[in-house]
């Protein structure tokens, strides 16, 4: 199954997918850096434990270094990583069930809902890397009471606290920060901001 999501999928910001192809360590450590979370938050979805999503992202992250000079657009690197971790969680998901000795019950996995929750959890996390992504390019001040709304869940006046500025400037930040955003960003990744930012 080829897994397509209906967010479009540009490169990670700083990432140079020609000096990846010739063994550029930074521009790996950029892929890394992007995609680790996500496809440790995917595998979990699919019912593994958190130990095993993360051997099976380092899995498929180090596994698509060693095929690196096969991939020419990042479309191509993000279904083989989604699609790898799909597999090694399956895998686990197996042994598991036979390990516990009971008949599986994921003969059919990822058809019908599970290949709909697959679907769903790629669109979710593809969004929240475009939500990161356009964060990393606020204007700084107003991008640090951003990021400690939506990462840190502070309010305004612990923010204000934190950084010595009144609350009104917290929240002339925030709501600056909001509106280039909107601009930024597709409707579903806005939508997203605005219930992680209430």
């Amino acid at each position: 199954m080829i897994i397509e999501t209906d967010v479009p999928t540009p490169a990670p910001l700083g990432f140079d997918i020609d000096a990846f192809r010739q063994g550029d360590k930074n521009a790996f450590n950029t892929l890394f850096r992007t995609y680790y979370g996500p496809l440790c938050y995917f595998s979990q979805k699919l019912s593994v434990d958190r130990s095993h999503a993360e051997e099976i992202a380092e899995d498929a992250l180090f596994k698509i270094w060693s095929k690196r000079k096969g991939f020419t657009h990042i479309r191509a690197i993000k279904a083989f990583l989604y699609i790898s971790v799909k597999n090694g969680s399956l895998n686990v998901i197996k042994a598991q069930e036979r390990e516990a000795g009971k008949l599986s019950q994921y003969g059919d996995f990822l058809t019908g809902a599970s290949a709909h929750l697959a679907q769903s959890t790629i669109v979710e996390l593809e969004t929240l890397i475009e939500l990161d992504r356009a964060i990393s390019q606020l204007p700084p001040r107003c991008k640090q009471v951003i990021t400690m709304t939506y990462h840190r869940g502070l309010r305004s006046k612990e923010i204000a606290e934190q950084l010595g500025i009144s609350v009104n400037t917290v929240d002339f930040q925030r709501h600056r920060g909001i509106a280039l955003l909107r601009k930024m960003l597709t409707s579903k990744a806005f939508l997203l901001i605005q219930l992680l930012l209430k």
